[in-house]
């Protein structure tokens, strides 16, 4: 008997998981490439270098501490190449323990996480330890509720295929991510040197009537880069205010008194 992750696996259903039979009958001891479809195989597998367990497929088959367990039998594993863990609800403290282990492991190529609620702080564990790994070559985290992600995320840009959902993100904002995966690395990127330039902003000013709110309002738009667009729309919104808020005694108040300084020169 061996055990594997707090359960006890047969020797011989162990054999049988790993070996094909004509790899058992081979008197050269040559073994195939192998998947394991079970938590109690993947863990004996993995703790194992001497099998050639390459391929771990466990769809809905554990939880939180079945990944710490995978997590930490992958840390020491030099075969496996593939490992499949879709749908099975680890969560951001699951995606931690498997984050922990690609920090060591050298030989896992592919890893898809599909719909295991690993969150925002789930995402930021495994992008984190894409740090220190540079084996993965696939990586993905489709159907997670994943809506803000941080500038660890950066060390996914090197990967050669990303499945991500970057049209669900609430940060970076909508108006970066609907530019694609590109935009989102160059936004983070910016970012992270503390100059992303804001993408959408909104100021209320507030105060008593005819203390400057409009005239400030359009100082700043004339200083931006629409600034070209304002100006009819100034000229047209000045001659409404004059039609309908002033008549001729208040212009020729206005001119007399504030601007020539002078009675009757209107």
């Amino acid at each position: 008997m061996a055990e594997a992750g707090g359960a006890e696996v047969n020797d011989q259903e162990y054999s049988d998981e790993y070996y094909s039979e004509e790899d058992q009958d081979n008197d050269d001891d040559e073994q195939t490439d192998v998947t394991a479809t079970t938590l109690e195989a993947a863990l004996a597998g993995l703790r194992d270098n001497t099998v050639n367990v390459v391929i771990i497929d466990l769809y809905k088959a554990f939880g939180v501490e079945g990944a710490a367990a995978i997590g930490a039998a992958l840390q020491h594993n030099t075969s496996l190449h593939t490992l499949h863990l879709g749908s099975n609800e680890i969560s951001a403290e699951g995606a931690a323990a498997i984050g922990a282990a690609l920090q060591h492991n050298t030989s896992l190529l592919t890893l898809y996480l599909v719909g295991n609620d690993i969150g925002d702080e789930g995402v930021a564990a495994i992008g984190a330890a894409l740090q220190h790994n540079t084996s993965l070559h696939e990586l993905d985290l489709g159907g997670n509720p994943i809506h803000r992600i941080g500038v660890e995320f950066l060390h996914t840009r090197r990967l050669a295929k990303l499945e991500f959902g970057f049209c669900d993100l609430a940060w970076p904002p909508p108006s970066v991510s609907k530019g694609g995966r590109d935009a989102v690395y160059d936004y983070l990127e910016a970012f992270k040197c503390a100059s992303a330039p804001l993408t959408r902003s909104r100021v209320m000013f507030v105060g008593a009537g005819g203390a400057g709110k409009t005239t400030l309002k359009t100082a700043l738009l004339l200083r931006g880069t629409g600034a070209h667009d304002v100006l009819p729309h100034l000229r047209t919104r000045i001659i409404e205010t004059i039609e309908t808020r002033w008549g001729v005694d208040d212009v020729r108040g206005w001119v007399d008194n504030d601007l020539a300084g002078k009675a009757g020169f209107f």
